[in-house]
């Protein structure tokens, strides 16, 4: 009974399950627009949500870690620096959008904003869960969940096909939530630490954002390759599996990082933070069981009768996807440790490593192509393996590290 306690009380699973609740609205909002929109704008507007999920690994330069690992408030020199990166970004994803996926003038502003607004959101969520208010910032994290679920009400309510009305509401929602987050997250007191200079928060941030931007990268490769190699029916099929299939091991990979990096740097001493590991660890193994039941059981049954059997899929992709979310799962739980407990020339390492991944994914996932979308996702499967191995190595020899303070993985000047 006693570890059935601190199951139920462990952080990172109800971490997961406040996520799984979002999940749920991203879930039925995929399953009414892919009902809703032809699949060809069903396949754009999951191009435009996978672009604006990279704008948020990529605009913020890795300054959301920071915050995490020295537990920062909002000071005008960062939420300027992270304007300004994100802006960049988001103009950059714009331009690579009409230019290579050939998606429409508005469509490509609507990316735009949404990329910027998306990108600070992150920031406002970090703040707040530095100082572990982990429901108001989960909310932040995954406010997409709720904007895509809004979305496919006014799709449906509109009863039309364009992809335009949806990509203006998710547009102003993420605009609006970034300037809640922000003034949310400045408002929780002063930092614990003292605050260092911007341009050293900037060369420790780097070391650990190519590690975000990879997983980024990793997370949205087959939405990247579908179209590129197949067609955007092919990206609508992917989409509409993946909603169902790979969602639960996503929460939980996600849940296990949202909390685990700011419970880990709170520990006094390695015992109690092996005592954490093992708690989230088996926690972990229990969800991902269930997870994987879950997928098999009713991935079919979704399908078949509530999408009517519009979207053809084979029990080999299934079965890919649950042994690639396995996988995911664990490397979100590595990186966690890394994150928390690494020092900048671990990260660096990570960081590399995680690029051979991406390298790899890509390579595979455009040779599977000629297989289909179940050799996509394999492709990208193996990608995950190389980092998720990296992270656990990573991970072990970052616990192993003595220092004199626990929890103080190196001191910035």
């Amino acid at each position: 009974m006693a570890n059935v306690g601190r199951l139920i009380r462990s952080p990172s699973l109800r971490a997961a399950a406040l996520m799984a609740t979002g999940g749920v609205g991203f879930t039925l909002a995929n399953i009414l627009l892919a009902r809703v929109l032809a699949p060809r704008a069903f396949g754009t507007l999951s191009l435009m949500l996978a672009l604006i999920q990279i704008a948020v690994s990529f605009g913020p330069m890795g300054l959301d870690l920071a915050i995490n690992r020295h537990r920062l408030d909002a000071s005008a020199a960062l939420v300027s620096c992270t304007l300004g990166t994100s802006t960049v970004v988001a103009v950059a994803l714009a331009v690579a959008a009409a230019q290579i996926y050939g998606m429409p003038t508005a469509l490509t502003a609507c990316l735009a904003v949404a990329a910027a607004g998306a990108s600070m959101n992150s920031i406002g969520g970090a703040l707040l869960r530095a100082r572990e208010q982990f429901t108001l910032s989960l909310l932040l994290f995954q406010v997409h969940n709720y904007v895509l679920f809004a979305a496919a009400g006014l799709a449906l309510w509109l009863d039309s096909e364009s992809t335009l009305g949806p990509a203006v509401l998710i547009a102003g929602a993420y605009v609006a939530t970034a300037s809640f987050g922000l003034h949310a997250g400045s408002r929780r007191g002063q930092a614990v630490t003292p605050y260092p200079p911007l341009g050293i928060l900037l060369k420790e941030s780097l070391a650990g954002f190519g590690i975000g931007l990879a997983v980024q990268l990793l997370w949205q490769l087959e939405r990247i390759v579908i179209p590129r190699t197949m067609s955007l029916d092919d990206l609508a099929t992917f989409a509409a599996a993946a909603t169902i299939a790979a969602a639960p091991f996503r929460m939980l990979q996600m849940g296990t990082q949202f909390t685990l990096v700011p419970t880990l740097r709170n520990c006094a001493d390695r015992r109690s933070a092996v005592r954490v590991l093992r708690t989230e660890g088996l926690a972990l193994c229990v969800a991902a069981a269930a997870a994987t039941i879950a997928v098999f059981v009713l991935t079919p049954v979704v399908l078949t009768y509530v999408l009517q059997g519009r979207y053809q899929v084979s029990d080999t992709l299934i079965a890919a996807f649950v042994a690639t979310g396995l996988v995911k799962v664990v490397h979100g739980f590595a990186v966690a440790v890394v994150q928390a407990l690494g020092t900048v020339r671990t990260l660096a390492r990570l960081h590399a490593a995680s690029w051979a991944g991406v390298a790899v994914g890509i390579v595979l996932a455009y040779a599977g192509s000629k297989y289909g979308i179940t050799g996509v996702v394999v492709g990208t499967g193996a990608g995950w393996l190389i980092t998720a191995t990296a992270a656990s190595a990573y991970g072990i020899a970052s616990l192993r590290l003595s220092r004199p303070e626990w929890g103080k993985t190196e001191e910035l000047p």
